[in-house]
């Protein structure tokens, strides 16, 4: 049995999703930060997680999500270690599986719009 553990985020995209290419040359990964709002007694609060998605999630992501948008992220948690200017620091990362695209982004809407226009309306 596996110990990962799995995660369902629901926010908005704080950033624009950033593409940069894997090591080897073949295909891309996203990675952006998600907003989740919690309601507490005193006001809200707003966390901050950072996502990364893969292969044709991260094309997906590249085309459709915008900041802003609302989007659904099933995933797991991964961890990491990185050293800078001598400090090491810790980080945990949110691998999506699967998206879920909650709120149309302005690019599909006119996407849309545009495929409908071009629809030949018989008389």
């Amino acid at each position: 049995m596996s110990n990962v553990c799995k995660v369902i985020i629901i926010g908005r995209l704080g950033r624009d999703p950033e593409a940069r290419p894997y090591k080897n040359g073949e295909g891309e990964t996203v990675s952006f930060s998600l907003a989740v709002n919690r309601r507490l007694r005193d006001g809200e609060k707003t966390e901050w997680h950072q996502i990364k998605a893969f292969g044709k999630n991260a094309q997906n992501c590249k085309l459709y999500l915008r900041k802003g948008d609302l989007c659904c992220i099933e995933g797991r948690l991964e961890n990491s270690v990185y050293d800078k200017e001598g400090v090491q620091h810790k980080s945990t990362q949110v691998v999506a599986e699967r998206i879920s695209y909650l709120s149309k982004s302005k690019r599909s809407v006119e996407k849309q719009a545009q495929e409908e226009s071009d629809v030949a309306v018989p008389f």
